[in-house]
C-alpha cells in the first residue's frame, strides 16, 4: 500500500491492512502531529474505505476503540446495513423524494406533504445548521432532548407541539431503518402533555351568535364578502353540529354526503377522512337545511341543476376548496363580541368542535358514541371536555329501575 504524505506513525492493528491506526499533521501548519489518533477501516466486500477519528490520545485506548468500531461496522455489513455515517442533510433529501409517493395508504399524500413542511423548518435547521449536519447514527435521546430545549428557548414551543414534531421525526427514522441506514428507531423520552383548556361558548352565547349572524351576513356591502360570510354561516352551523375537524370539513366533497332515514327523522351523514382515518360522521337534526342552502347557492351561481360529486362542499367561485375561514370567523366574533372568553383566551374555529363535544355531553349522550362520531378517543373526550357536572346528569347517574325514591317532608333538603 502506497503511503500518503499526510500519514505518519501508521500501525496495522489487525496485521492485514484492514484496520490502520495513524496520526495526522496539526492544522496550525507547525509540522507537529495531532495527538488524537485516526483510523482507516477496510471492511471485506465493501469497496469504500472508512476513515474516522478515535477521539483518543492514548494509543492503548485508541486500539481498543478501533477494534470495537471494526466489529460494529463488520457486523452491520453482514446484515446488509450501511456502514458509513450519513449526514442528516443528504439522508433527509432522499427522504423528501421518497416519502410523498410512499405506497402506504396512510397517511394521505396531502398529510405527508404537510409533515415534510414541518420537518423542513425547525428539525432541519437544528440538525443541519446548529449541529453541523450531524450523522443520523448519532441521533439519540440526549440529542433529541437538546432539540426540545432549543425549541423551547428559541421559539417558546409548547410540549404538545414538540410531541407532534417527534411524531413527524419518527416517520423519517422509520425511513432510515427501512433503508438500513439505522438499525432501530431511537428511543426518545417525550415531554409530558400540556393540559389545554378547550375554549368554546356557552349555549346562550352560541344562540346569540346564531341570531346576530343573520344580520352580519346581510349587512355586508361587497358581493364577494357577502358570499364568503353566507358560506361561513352554513359552515359554522354544520361544524358546531357534527364535531368535524377543520381539515375534514374543508376536504369534504358532495359525493361523500348523503342522508339516512331514522324512525324519528332524517340525518345527514358525511364520509370524512381525518388523521384517525376514514369514518362516517352523523350530523345533528336540522343540518339537512344547511347542506341544502350551500348546494342550492352553488347551483344558482354556476347555473347548474346538479353539482359534480368531486366538488368541495365549501369552495371558491372557481371550484377550488376554501383554504381558510379565519377572517370570516374573526369578523363574526368581533361583530358578536365573543372573540375572547371571560379569562381573556382567544376562541378559534376549532372551538366549534369543542362546542359540539360539550353539548353532546350535556345532553347525556354516551361518551363512546361522541368519541366515535368525532373520530377521537374516550380518554381524550373525558380529559378535555368532561366537566364533571354531576348535578345536571344526576338522573342518569342514579337511575335504578328496581327502586323508587321515597319522599319525606321532614328532611331539610326536600
Amino acid at each position: 500500500m502506497t503511503k500518503r504524505v499526510f500519514q505518519h506513525e501508521e500501525y496495522d492493528i489487525r496485521k492485514d491492512g484492514s484496520l490502520v491506526l495513524y496520526k495526522r499533521p496539526s492544522r496550525d501548519g507547525s509540522g507537529n502531529l495531532n495527538p488524537v489518533f485516526q483510523i482507516r477501516i477496510q471492511i471485506p466486500n465493501v469497496r469504500k474505505e472508512v476513515r474516522l477519528s478515535t477521539g483518543k490520545r492514548d494509543q492503548s485506548d485508541a486500539i481498543r476503540w478501533s477494534l470495537e468500531k471494526y466489529d460494529e461496522l463488520y457486523g452491520k455489513s453482514l446484515i446488509g446495513h450501511d456502514i458509513f455515517d450519513r449526514g442528516f442533510k443528504k439522508t433527509f433529501k432522499e427522504f423528501c423524494e421518497f416519502y410523498p409517493d410512499d405506497a402506504d395508504e396512510r397517511p394521505t399524500k396531502k398529510n405527508r406533504l404537510q409533515y415534510l413542511e414541518v420537518l423542513k423548518k425547525h428539525p432541519y435547521e437544528f440538525f443541519v445548521r446548529e449541529k453541523k449536519d450531524i450523522s443520523i447514527a448519532s441521533i439519540n435521546n440526549e440529542l433529541i432532548q437538546e432539540y426540545f430545549s432549543y425549541r423551547r428557548k428559541e421559539h417558546k414551543t409548547s410540549n404538545n407541539t414538540l410531541r407532534r414534531e417527534h411524531t413527524h421525526l419518527n416517520t423519517f427514522f422509520r425511513f432510515c431503518v427501512k433503508k438500513k441506514y439505522l438499525s432501530a428507531i431511537p428511543k426518545i423520552k417525550l415531554p409530558p402533555r400540556d393540559k389545554i383548556r378547550r375554549e368554546t361558548w356557552t349555549l346562550d352565547e352560541y344562540r346569540t351568535i346564531v341570531r346576530k349572524m343573520r344580520r352580519w351576513v346581510t349587512e355586508s356591502p361587497h358581493p364577494r364578502t357577502k358570499r364568503q360570510r353566507y358560506l361561513f354561516q352554513q359552515y359554522f352551523l354544520l361544524m358546531s353540529n357534527s364535531g368535524a375537524r377543520v381539515g375534514e370539513m374543508r376536504d369534504l366533497r358532495w359525493g361523500e354526503v348523503r342522508q339516512h332515514e331514522y324512525p324519528d327523522g332524517i340525518r345527514m351523514i358525511a364520509t370524512l377522512m381525518g388523521k384517525t382515518g376514514k369514518r362516517e360522521c352523523v350530523f345533528n337534526i336540522g343540518c339537512e337545511e344547511y347542506f341544502k342552502n350551500v348546494y342550492l347557492y352553488r347551483c344558482d351561481e354556476t347555473n347548474r341543476e346538479l353539482l359534480p360529486e368531486d366538488e368541495p362542499v365549501f369552495c371558491n367561485y372557481n371550484g377550488t376548496p376554501i383554504g381558510s375561514f379565519k377572517k370570516s370567523f374573526l369578523s363574526l366574533m368581533d361583530y358578536c363580541g365573543t372573540r375572547t372568553t371571560t379569562f381573556g383566551e382567544n376562541r378559534t374555529i376549532y372551538s366549534l368542535r369543542h362546542f359540539y363535544a360539550h353539548q353532546r355531553l350535556q345532553n347525556q349522550i354516551p361518551v363512546w358514541d361522541i368519541a366515535s362520531n368525532m373520530g377521537t378517543s374516550v380518554d381524550l373526550i373525558m380529559k378535555h371536555y368532561g366537566d364533571r357536572d354531576n348535578v345536571s346528569r344526576g338522573e342518569t347517574i342514579t337511575q335504578d329501575r328496581r327502586r323508587r325514591p321515597k319522599r319525606d317532608q321532614k328532611l331539610p333538603w326536600v
